[in-house]
C-alpha cells in the first residue's frame, strides 16, 4: 500500500470518528438544547405580555402560530430569513390587531449591524408600536441593515395578515 493510500486512509478513518463523535454529541444534548429555547422563549413572552403562567403551555407553538390571551390580546410566533440565517420573534397584538409590542428571540444577524434589534426598547423596534400589518411598509429601513429591516417587516406583516385572516 503506497503512503498516499494510507494517509488517505487514516484521513477518512478519522474524519469518520470526528463526525460520529458529533453526531452523538448532538444526540445526547438535543433534548436539553430544545428544553432550554423554550424556557429562553416563555422568559421573553412573558416580558412581552406580563402573563407569569404562559410556561404551563408546555412546547411553544410552531412559527406562524399564535395564542389567544384571556385578555384578548394575541401573542404571535413568527421566524422569518434575514441576512444570516432565520429571525425568530414574537409580536404581541391588541385585541384591535394593532401591535402592542415585539421581541426577537433569536437571530444570527452580523453584530454591530443588526444586533439593533436585540433591543426591543431602541428606536427602530418602537416604530412598530401602535401600527397594524398594513402600516408596517412605513417603517423607517435601518442604514447598513436593509436586509435585516426588510425581513422583520415582512415577516411581521405577513403574521399579523395570518392571525388577521384566521378571526
Amino acid at each position: 500500500m503506497s503512503a498516499r493510500t494510507r494517509g488517505f486512509l487514516v484521513l477518512m478513518t478519522t474524519t469518520l470518528v470526528v463526525i460520529s463523535a458529533l453526531a452523538a454529541v448532538f444526540e445526547a444534548t438535543r433534548n436539553r438544547v430544545e428544553s432550554n429555547r423554550a424556557r429562553a422563549l416563555w422568559r421573553h413572552a412573558q416580558s412581552l405580555t406580563g402573563v407569569d403562567d404562559l410556561h404551563k403551555r408546555g412546547t411553544p407553538p410552531a412559527a406562524g402560530s399564535a395564542i389567544r390571551l384571556d385578555d384578548g390580546r394575541g401573542l404571535l410566533f413568527g421566524s422569518v430569513e434575514g441576512y444570516g440565517g432565520p429571525i425568530d420573534f414574537l409580536v404581541l397584538l391588541t385585541p384591535s390587531h394593532a401591535i402592542a409590542g415585539m421581541r426577537v428571540i433569536r437571530h444570527q444577524e452580523t453584530p454591530g449591524i443588526g444586533d439593533f434589534i436585540d433591543q426591543p426598547d431602541s428606536d427602530w423596534m418602537r416604530q412598530f408600536i401602535g401600527i397594524d400589518a398594513e402600516s408596517v411598509h412605513q417603517i423607517d429601513a435601518k442604514t447598513g441593515a436593509t436586509i435585516t429591516t426588510d425581513a422583520l417587516w415582512r415577516g411581521v406583516h405577513g403574521l399579523v395578515k395570518k392571525v388577521e385572516g384566521l378571526q
